[in-house]
C-alpha cells in the first residue's frame, strides 16, 4: 500500500504529468505509455525524467503490457555514443553519461514506476515528522546485494557520507550539506534523516530526487576491494550487475535473478562505445548491434524506413538554455537587448532543419512540460518576432550593430547544441548582432560554469525535470553550482519557496518566479529536443522507459523478441 509520504509526493508531482502519459514501447507506430526526467553531461539534474514511446507522442493510449520471460534470456548488444568515464561509482559521478550503468545497477530508497509514480525501492516505508524536519526510513528486509549479503542502514549511511565527503563536492552534495543536519542509524534497518529546517524539497533527499547520495552500495565490499576496483566493478542491489568494464571499449551487465522485485528480460547486456553515428547505424543494420542511441539527424529517415528496425522516441526530454553570465555589463544589462535576442530565434525553423521535426518550441525559462508547475497558457513558447526585435534594438541604440560572445559545448544527452548555436548566431547576424562562438570541451566548460567564470552568454543543457522548485534552485539560484547570476530579489523568492508547505500557494509562487524570469528575460531558450533510440525488431520486443530520461536506461524493462 502506498504510504502517506509517497502519496503526498505523487499527488503533487503527477498532477501535471498525468496528461503526458507515455510507457511501454512496442516498435515503430505502437502506442507509448509513460513520462519522468534526468540530467545533462555535467551531473544528474534537478530531479525527474520524461516520456519514451515508439513512434508516438505523449498522450497516446497505453500499450498492452508485455510480460518479461520467466527467466532472463539471450544477450543484447548495444552501440552507445558514450558512457563518460565508464565509472560504476554513483557517489563520484563526473558526468551523466554513465547513467546507463548506474541506473541499471544501483537503487535508492524509492524509484519511479512505469506509471510515473514514486514507489518504494530499498525502503519499505518513509515517515515524515509533523514539523517537516525528520524522515524515518525503514529498509526492506528482503533487499540483498548481488553477493547475497543484506542491505543495512550502515550501507546507506556509508553511501551518503562517501557522496557528501567527495572533494570538491558536486552541486547536489553541496545542496544536501546545506539542508541536511544529520543522517543516523538507530538500528540496522532504520535510517533517520534530520533537516536543518522544514523544507519542501525534503522528499528529494529520500528518493530518486537525490541523484547520487542514496544509491546504496555495499560498505563491506568497498572496504575489501578498494576505490579503483569499486569504480569498475561495484557491489549493489539493482536488476543488473557489472561483470566487465573495459575502458573506452565496453561494459558488460548480467541479470540479477535474485532481485526482490524486478525481473530483467535479457540475461546479458553488452554496451559498446561507438562514437560515430554512421558506425552505430551500420551495426544495427547488419545485426552486430541490437540497440543504438544518438540517432537524431538526417539518417533517422533511413532508420524509420527500415522494416527490420524500430524507433523509440521520447518527447521533450531535454533542452538547452542560454543564460546571461555578465548581466551587469552592456549590452546584456538592457532588457530590450535581452528580449531582442530571444525574439530573433526561430525555434520552428531550427526544429525542422536540425531536429528533423523531432522537437517542440520552448518558453524562455528552463522548465519542462512534465513539471509540477507547468501551465501551457501561462508559459507559451518563446515568441519569434523579427520586427519587434528590430524595434527594441533601435530603442536600445543597438540598431547599427553590436558584438557579443556565446559559450557552448557538445552534449550526448541534449541534442545538437553546437549546431543550434551556429543556427541561432546566424539569425542574430542578420540583424547586425555579431556573436563570437567559444566552443569548449564539456568537462572544462562545466568547471568554468561552476566557477562562475564563463562570462557573457553561456549555454547549459539538461534532461527534463518534474520538480519546478528543484529546477529553479539548480539553474537560477547563484549559490548553486549551475545557478546563473540573476537579480537577488528573484533568488530570495526562490529561497523562500522552501518554507511554503501549502501546495496551492507553493505552486502559485513558483509559477510567479518563472513568469518573472521570462518577463525580465533572464534566460533564452533553444527548442525542446526529443530523445530517439533504435532497436532491431528481432532483438527487442518491448521497452518500458521511465519518462523524461534523455539517457538510455531502465534496461530491465527490455523484453527479448
Amino acid at each position: 500500500m502506498e504510504s502517506e509520504v509517497w502519496r503526498k509526493i505523487n499527488s503533487r508531482s503527477l498532477k501535471r504529468r498525468k496528461v503526458l502519459a507515455g510507457g511501454l514501447v512496442l516498435g515503430a507506430g505502437a502506442a507509448s505509455s509513460m513520462l519522468v526526467g534526468c540530467g545533462d553531461d555535467d551531473d544528474d539534474t534537478s530531479g525527474s525524467t520524461a516520456p519514451a514511446g515508439g513512434g508516438t507522442t505523449p498522450g497516446a493510449t497505453s500499450a498492452p503490457t508485455v510480460a518479461a520471460p520467466a527467466k532472463p534470456t539471450g544477450e543484447l548488444k548495444m552501440a552507445l555514443v558514450t558512457l563518460g568515464d565508464q565509472s560504476s561509482d554513483p557517489h563520484k559521478q563526473n558526468a551523466g553519461n554513465n547513467l546507463p550503468i548506474i541506473s541499471s545497477c544501483f537503487e535508492q530508497f524509492s524509484r519511479v514506476a512505469p506509471d510515473g509514480k514514486l514507489v518504494p525501492a530499498l525502503a519499505s516505508s518513509i515517515e515524515e515528522s509533523a514539523d517537516h524536519t525528520t524522515l524515518t526510513i525503514k529498509l526492506r528486509p528482503d533487499a540483498k546485494f548481488w553477493d547475497g549479503t543484506p542491505v543495512t542502514s550502515d550501507d546507506a549511511i556509508f553511501s551518503y557520507q562517501r557522496w557528501v565527503g567527495t572533494k570538491p563536492p558536486d552541486t547536489y552534495a553541496n545542496s544536501a550539506i546545506g539542508v541536511i543536519d544529520s543522517v543516523t542509524a538507530p538500528d540496522k534497518d532504520t535510517v533517520v534523516v534530520k533537516f536543518k529546517a522544514p523544507n519542501t524539497l525534503r522528499m528529494r533527499w529520500a528518493g530518486v530526487f537525490a541523484p547520487q547520495g542514496w544509491n546504496i552500495a555495499s560498505r563491506a565490499y568497498y572496504d575489501k576491494v578498494g576505490e579503483d576496483t569499486f569504480k569498475k566493478i561495484p557491489m549493489a542491489t539493482g536488476p543488473y550487475k557489472v561483470t566487465a568494464n573495459e575502458a573506452q571499449a565496453f561494459v558488460t551487465l548480467e541479470a540479477n535473478e535474485q532481485h526482490y522485485e524486478l525481473k530483467p528480460g535479457f540475461a546479458k547486456i553488452r554496451m559498446d562505445i561507438v562514437p560515430e553515428q554512421s558506425t552505430r547505424i551500420a551495426r544495427l543494420q547488419t545485426g552486430e548491434a541490437g540497440f543504438a542511441d544518438g540517432v537524431l539527424g538526417p539518417q533517422l529517415t533511413t532508420l524509420e524506413g527500415d522494416s527490420k528496425l524500430q524507433v523509440f522516441e521520447s518527447a521533450a526530454t531535454a533542452k538547452a538554455t542560454v543564460y546571461f553570465h555578465s548581466p551587469a555589463d552592456s549590452p546584456y544589462s538592457d532588457i530590450r537587448f535581452r528580449k531582442a535576442l530571444a525574439m530573433l530565434i526561430d525555434q520552428e525553423a531550427i526544429i525542422k532543419a536540425l531536429f528533423q521535426g523531432h522537437g517542440t518550441a520552448a518558453p524562455s525559462a528552463h522548465m519542462f512540460p512534465n513539471a509540477d508547475i507547468w501551465d501551457k497558457n501561462m508559459f507559451p513558447a518563446q515568441k519569434y518576432d523579427v520586427e519587434g526585435a528590430r524595434k527594441l534594438l533601435a530603442e536600445a541604440g543597438l540598431g547599427n550593430g553590436v558584438k557579443i560572445k556565446i559559450n557552448g559545448y557538445d552534449s550526448s544527452s541534449v541534442q545538437l547544441i553546437p549546431a543550434t548555436i551556429v543556427a541561432v548566431t546566424n539569425l542574430w547576424k542578420k540583424e547586425k548582432i555579431e556573436a563570437e562562438i567559444v566552443q569548449t570541451e564539456a568537462g572544462a566548460y562545466f568547471e568554468k560554469y561552476r566557477a562562475k567564470t564563463v562570462g557573457d552568454l553561456a549555454v547549459l543543457g539538461s534532461g527534463s525535470g518534474t520538480n519546478g522548485e528543484a529546477t529553479l534552485n539548480t539553474y537560477y539560484a547563484t549559490p548553486a553550482a549551475y545557478g546563473a547570476p540573476i537579480p537577488q530579489a528573484i533568488q530570495d523568492s526562490i529561497k523562500a519557496l522552501a518554507g511554503e508547505f501549502d501546495e496551492k500557494t507553493h505552486t502559485q509562487k513558483a509559477q510567479a518566479i518563472y513568469k518573472q524570469i521570462i518577463d525580465e528575460q533572464w534566460s533564452i531558450s533553444f527548442p525542446y529536443s526529443n530523445s530517439i533510440w533504435a532497436a532491431r525488431k528481432d532483438k527487442v520486443k518491448a521497452w518500458q522507459v521511465i519518462p523524461g530520461n534523455a539517457y538510455p536506461a531502465t534496461f530491465h524493462t527490455m523484453i527479448p523478441a
